[in-house]
Order: C-alpha cells, then sequence, then structure tokens
C-alpha cells in the first residue's frame, strides 16, 4: 500500500495569490499614507524636592592657633604662647591660669592667699613691708607680697585695686590687655619667703609679661615686672645658676 505523504511544496494556485498577498499587508502596515506616525511626547514628571531629615554632618573647626586668644582672634603674641585651657594638671595652678586667661579680677582676688606679716616703718631690702599710714612699726598686718621693681605687700584692702589697675595692663597704659600662658615653673627659692611652690609666667601681646608665684593655698606673689619686662627674661636662672625644672617649658617657633 503505498504511503500518503503530505503536500510539501506550493501549488500553482498559491504561487499566483502569493505576490498580492504580500502586497496587501504592506499597504496596511503603511495605512496607505505616506506621512510618519505621529509619536507621543510625555512631560517629564515634576520632582519636588523634600527636606531629608537625619544626623547633621558636623563640621570641622580649625585648630586654635597658639598664638592667637580665645575672643580676641585679631590680637598676634610677639612670643609664642601655649594653647588656651593648657593646664598642669596641679589644681592650685590651673585656677590661677584659667582666672588670669580669663582676665577674671573677683577670682584672682578670690585665690590670693593673705598671711601675717610684720610691718616696718621703712624699707629693708626685698621685704619692705612698710606698714600703712596710721600703723605702728612691728604691726602684724595680712598681705600677699608683691613686686614691682622692689618688693612690697598688698593688703587685703587693695588687692582688688592692684590688680584691675595694674595686673591687666601695661605700665603707664590704661588698656587691658590679654594675657596668655607663656610657661609654669617650680621654685627653688622664695626670697620673699612667702611659702611660694610655682610661678606662672603671663605674656601680653607684645611679649611683656607677668608672674604669678603659687602655692597649694592660692597666689603668694604678684610680680607686675619692672619697666614692662620681657617675660623671657623672667624665666632667669636661680642665684645658684640652677635651671628653672619646668612643669610647661616656653615654647619655641
Amino acid at each position: 500500500m503505498p504511503r500518503l505523504l503530505p503536500r510539501l511544496l506550493p501549488t500553482r494556485s498559491s504561487l499566483v495569490l502569493m505576490p498580492v498577498l504580500v502586497a496587501i499587508l504592506l499597504f496596511a502596515a503603511c495605512g496607505g499614507d505616506d506621512d510618519p506616525p505621529a509619536t507621543a511626547t510625555v512631560a517629564a514628571p515634576s520632582v519636588t524636592a523634600t527636606a531629608t531629615s537625619g544626623t547633621p554632618t558636623a563640621t570641622p573647626t580649625a585648630t586654635p592657633d597658639p598664638t592667637t586668644a580665645p575672643g580676641t582672634s585679631d590680637v598676634q603674641w610677639d612670643v609664642p604662647v601655649h594653647a588656651p585651657a593648657t593646664r598642669t594638671g596641679v589644681d592650685a595652678v590651673d585656677r590661677v591660669i584659667a582666672a588670669a586667661e580669663a582676665g577674671d579680677v573677683a577670682a584672682l582676688v578670690e585665690l590670693a592667699a593673705f598671711r601675717d606679716v610684720q610691718c616696718k616703718d621703712s624699707d629693708t631690702g626685698m621685704h619692705p613691708y612698710q606698714c600703712p599710714p596710721g600703723v605702728a612699726d612691728g604691726t602684724i598686718v595680712s598681705a600677699v607680697s608683691a613686686a614691682y621693681c622692689e618688693g612690697t605687700f598688698i593688703s587685703p584692702d587693695d588687692i582688688e585695686q592692684a590688680i584691675a589697675g595694674s595686673f591687666f595692663r601695661l605700665l603707664g597704659q590704661d588698656d587691658v590687655r590679654p594675657l596668655r600662658l607663656y610657661a609654669v615653673a617650680e621654685l627653688d627659692e622664695d626670697p620673699f619667703e612667702a611659702g611660694s611652690t610655682y610661678r606662672v609666667l603671663l605674656a601680653f601681646p607684645d611679649g611683656t609679661g607677668r608672674q604669678l608665684w603659687v602655692n597649694a593655698d592660692g597666689i603668694t606673689v604678684v610680680w607686675f615686672g619692672c619697666g614692662n619686662a620681657p617675660v623671657a627674661q623672667m624665666t632667669a636662672t636661680s642665684s645658684a645658676g640652677a635651671e628653672p625644672n619646668y612643669l610647661l617649658s616656653p615654647l619655641t617657633r
């Protein structure tokens, strides 16, 4: 029995109709028109920016210039001074430094360590302790030692005026100047016999200076300098020629 094969080849009639079908399909696809199809334009959606809450990024702050005081950024020191808030770790000394840097007259007065001394009616070298007017020779008075070009003492009645009037001002001038920490040294001798342990050296912008001598009780000596002396000269060696033992040494540039 012969096998039936599928009709794989096109017949004559299908070959005749095929070009006609192709032409119809092409005409339908082109729409019978030479114009290109319209293209739809989609408007971009408008976007409204909204604030995003979150942790703010920290803004870096500049490292303080060691020659510029806090609150006085336009003031420059002619000598190298320690950065603001530099401390020694010795409580009595650090309280004195903080008060001096802040220009706090009341705090320095509060820190004064008065002691009883016997006043004299005439100068006696480094320790004049000249009696106040009307006070008899040999009278015991309460005082803090002080020095300009020579030694003297300051009574509780005069300490505020002395500090406010002279400590934060250059001698002979009226305007108040900022002070910054220059150095802190241990004392190997105390010519004022005031029980001092440390001396705090402070500098004005022009390089002249002040000293405060300190022990555990507070300020024992207020040193105003002599003729606006440079603070660098206040670090002189002792009478024995020994270099100071610094808690905080003077800086160099």
